[in-house]
């Protein structure tokens, strides 16, 4: 059976993953199983880093293990050690030896967008609009469309630029959001 705890200590949440080394699944009564393969009784059968022993039907590991476990935390796994952001909540957590350590950050001063975390205020650039974090994960952008650059000239959103280098005639290209499309083709031949 699989119990998880979850205890909250001013700011800070603890998840214990348990780590189960016994009730091998299709153990016969000469040994046990696991992970798929069979051992018979008084074999040593490694897991993680343990040395456990085959027990008729029961596999006996150490009471403590001997090396730091993983972390499971939200869908994801996470080495010993490990450190990232819990986008979802702004809490910085870590993996110590199997428990899962979060210290929670208040949202209202920061908003993460792809990945990337910003303070209430500070101002980036998407794609070609400026955008500022106003907190609680909310992004308030100004729509701003992106110029062409056509050869050496930059051509702003909704103008024409007219190519006249092509002897048969013109070409005339519409800039749309940073996109640059045929409007019209003069050209003869």
């Amino acid at each position: 059976m699989l119990v998880q705890f979850a205890i909250s200590l001013i700011g800070i949440c603890l998840f214990t993953n348990p780590v189960i080394r016994a009730n091998p699944v299709g153990a016969s009564q000469v040994g046990c199983s696991h992970d798929g393969r069979a051992y018979n009784v008084g074999e040593t059968i490694v897991i993680d880093c343990d040395n456990c022993v085959c027990e008729p039907g029961l596999i006996v590991c150490p009471k403590e293990p001997s090396c730091p476990r993983k972390c499971f935390f939200k869908g994801n796994h996470h080495q010993d050690g490990d450190s990232w952001r819990d986008n979802g909540t702004c809490d910085t957590c870590s993996c110590n030896d199997g428990t899962v350590v979060c210290i929670n950050k208040d949202c209202s001063s920061s908003c993460t967008v792809n990945g990337r975390h910003y303070d209430v205020g500070e101002i980036y650039v998407k794609n070609c609009e400026k955008c500022e974090c106003l907190g609680y994960n909310k992004v308030k952008c100004d729509h701003n469309f992106c110029p062409c650059i056509i050869g050496n000239e930059i051509v702003q959103h909704g103008e024409d630029y007219t190519d006249v280098t092509d002897v048969r005639g013109t070409l005339v290209y519409i800039c749309t959001d940073g996109r640059i499309s045929e409007m019209s083709d003069n050209r003869h031949g």
